[in-house]
C-alpha cells in the first residue's frame, strides 16, 4: 500500500489553515485565503508532498468548495463531522485544529469509504 502524506485543514468564512504531517511530532503549516486564489495557491503548496490525503472538517458552505476543488484535482479528500474531530483531540482543538485533523487521518486508518 503507497504512503500518503496526511493533511488536516481547518476552514473558516475567510481563510483556512492547512498542516501537512511530516512525522513523529513534526507539520509544516500554511494559511490562505478562502477564495479560488486561496484553493490554487494550496494545491501549488502541496505538490513537493506528493500524493496527499487531505482530510477536513464538514462546515458547509465554507468547507464545500474546497473540498470539491481538491477532489476535482485528483486528491484524496475526506470531509469529518466536527463533532468526531473534536472527540478525537479534544484538548488540543484549541491550538491547531489542522494538526489534529492530519493526525485523526492518520491514526484512525481513514479508508476509501470516508473520501468526498
Amino acid at each position: 500500500m503507497q504512503t500518503r502524506t496526511p493533511v488536516g485543514i481547518d476552514i473558516a468564512s475567510k481563510k483556512f489553515d492547512v498542516a501537512v504531517w511530516k512525522g513523529d511530532t513534526s507539520y509544516k503549516t500554511k494559511v490562505f485565503p478562502n477564495t479560488p486564489k486561496g484553493f490554487s495557491a494550496l494545491k501549488k503548496w502541496l505538490e513537493p508532498f506528493g500524493d496527499c490525503h487531505i482530510c477536513m472538517e464538514a462546515t458547509g458552505a465554507y468547507s464545500e468548495p474546497l473540498a470539491t476543488f481538491l477532489h476535482d484535482e485528483g486528491y484524496d479528500v475526506s470531509v469529518e463531522n466536527p463533532a468526531r474531530i473534536k472527540r478525537f483531540g479534544q484538548a488540543e482543538l484549541n491550538n491547531m485544529s489542522c494538526q489534529v485533523l492530519a493526525r485523526r487521518y492518520l491514526q484512525s486508518g481513514v479508508t476509501s469509504d470516508s473520501y468526498w
